[in-house]
């Protein structure tokens, strides 16, 4: 089994630690002499992404997951349990930049840790570097990490502008659902169980969910309907169990797109699904999705995602190809 790496600071972001995989046995080389490792040959394309190299008293390296090593003042991933073997790293060769950047330490047992942007290929659960911190890399990063342009957004001036904007991003109309001539009732607390109780009574008939604030303390429950099913059977039969509370839309997924997606082999053993949709737009959805985390995108799961709905799969990846 892989020997876990630790060390002492303050833990790394939770989401900058994707790259920690679960792979099970040790694969990849092991060290000759303390110093020496067999390296496999260079397969796949060339990749790049941000980690920190770890150094045993020993000499051996391992590469895991790290915030980038410029973010001043972040310590290194306290607990790495599953990290890569690494093959041409020099660290006698990596100098501090003239900014000071660079992020190194000293963990528990002796070991060193120096954090960096690399480039290499993988092969299983080895990474072969081909480059180490080059302005090219660091600009990389840097796109990477930067973040997204303000969005321009209504001037309010005040509480109650600010509200009343909340409520029209959230209006069922938006969806195609016309208020009720009573006006919409809330359903809070206790339409999620009454929308699963129906969703197992009637298999693949419901595939997401969301909530809906069209006014102040009035939940209506958004529901989406698998693509493909009885639209308006399941609109009738919500409507029926959560009077004038909810409105219900034809989800872009399918229910063989949910069953097949839970069984995916390329999406690996324990990939995270939530039924709750994302926002897009600024308004929330009913479609479900997948979240994976990844080392690196494999040509499997290039091929896999190929067949799903866009935006059904959300991939977070450690190493991603060089541009």
């Amino acid at each position: 089994m892989r020997r876990a790496v630790r060390g002492v600071g303050v833990l790394a972001a939770v989401g900058m630690l994707a790259g920690c995989t679960a792979a099970g046995e040790a694969g990849g080389p092991r060290p000759t002499g303390g110093s020496e490792v067999v390296q496999p040959a260079a397969t796949g394309p060339e990749l790049w992404g941000a980690g920190a190299i770890w150094v045993s008293p020993e000499g051996e390296q391992m590469l895991c997951a790290s915030v980038p090593g410029e973010l001043e003042g972040w310590g290194p991933p306290q607990v790495c349990t599953d990290p890569l073997q690494v093959s041409g790293f020099d660290a006698e060769t990596i100098e501090t930049g003239d900014d000071g950047s660079r992020t190194t330490g000293l963990g528990e047992d002796g070991w060193s840790w120096s954090a960096h942007v690399l480039s290499g290929h993988l092969a299983g659960e080895h990474f072969t570097v081909t480059a180490v911190d080059t302005p090219a890399l660091k600009s990389l990063a840097e796109a990477r990490n930067r973040p997204p342009e303000p969005v321009e957004q209504p001037v309010t001036r005040t509480e109650e502008e600010k509200q009343a904007a909340y409520h029209a991003s959230m209006d069922p109309a938006i969806f195609g659902c016309e208020a009720p001539d009573t006006g919409w009732s809330s359903v809070e607390g206790w339409w999620l169980g009454a929308v699963e109780e129906y969703e197992r009574s009637h298999p693949g008939a419901v595939v997401g969910w969301n909530s809906l604030w069209p006014s102040p303390g009035v939940e209506v429950a958004l529901v989406g309907a698998a693509a493909g099913s009885h639209l308006e059977a399941v609109r009738a039969d919500l409507a029926a169990l959560l009077p004038n509370g909810v409105c219900v839309v034809e989800s872009k997924v399918s229910s063989s797109d949910l069953t097949r997606a839970l069984a995916e082999p390329a999406f690996g053993p324990d990939p995270y699904l939530s039924r709750a949709g994302q926002e897009v737009d600024g308004h929330p959805t009913a479609d479900p999705y997948f979240w994976l985390s990844t080392t690196a995108v494999s040509p499997e799961l290039t091929a896999a995602l190929e067949t799903y709905p866009p935006g059904f799969v959300l991939v977070s990846t450690w190493f991603e190809p060089l541009p």
